[in-house]
């Protein structure tokens, strides 16, 4: 036991060992190098969950696109929406009467697609002993609309919507009394919309004027052009 404290004692009373001396201008050396964890691998991606039906359920499918709903047929006796590649003649007779006077008649022709406004515009300025300038006119605008079958064809049914506006020359067989007034030209003016069948006339319209005894009957004919 005393031999062992002995040489410990001997051993801490040893200098240690000097390091060698570095010469001066000699680079200092590297500190050692450091370990470096190992990367961390990324996360394996996960897939979706898809929904496992229960037992007893079968399984849902995604639904299919739809078709597009084919537009529906025309029913008969109804215009269609789509216009058809056909002409209409219009033909309006305009009978003006005044008491027992021969009638005076005017007749207007018109050719216009089907779904399509027609015009005709007439005009002009006469001259009346009891009135002095008098301003005539004769305006048709006509839009026939053809009924279609089951199948898009065309039939001798159609709707005609037509607009009139006449204003004649007002004559008078005998002038005016003194101190009498003086009537102004008849004005017709008429919007209507109605059926018929092609190429059979048919009176629309019988107007009677709120002064003289005049009347002014209108009748229109429409013909499918095939």
């Amino acid at each position: 036991m005393l031999r062992a404290l002995a040489l410990f004692a001997s051993l801490a009373a040893t200098p240690a060992l000097a390091q060698p001396p570095v010469p001066p201008g000699a680079p200092t050396p590297p500190p050692p190098p450091v370990a470096q964890a190992p990367p961390v691998p990324p996360a394996p991606r996960v897939a979706p969950t898809v929904p496992v039906p229960r037992a007893g359920q079968p399984a849902q499918l995604p639904e299919p696109p739809r078709a597009p709903e084919p537009p529906p047929a025309p029913k008969p006796g109804q215009p269609a929406s789509r216009a058809l590649a056909t002409n209409v003649q219009v033909e309006l007779t305009i009978t003006d009467r005044i008491g027992s006077a021969p009638p005076e008649t005017k007749t207007v022709s018109l050719i216009t697609s089907d779904a399509t406004w027609g015009r005709i515009r007439a005009g002009a300025n006469t001259r009346s002993p009891q009135t002095g300038p008098v301003p005539t006119m004769l305006n048709v605008d006509a839009r026939p609309f053809i009924e279609q079958d089951t199948k898009g064809g065309a039939t001798n049914r159609l709707r005609l919507e037509l607009t009139l506006e006449y204003q004649p020359m007002r004559t008078s067989t005998t002038a005016p009394a003194a101190g009498e007034g003086v009537a102004a030209p008849t004005h017709l003016n008429q919007s209507l919309s109605v059926f018929l069948t092609s190429g059979v006339p048919v009176v629309v319209s019988q107007a009677a004027d709120p002064i003289t005894d005049r009347q002014v009957v209108v009748e229109v004919k429409a013909t499918v052009m095939r």
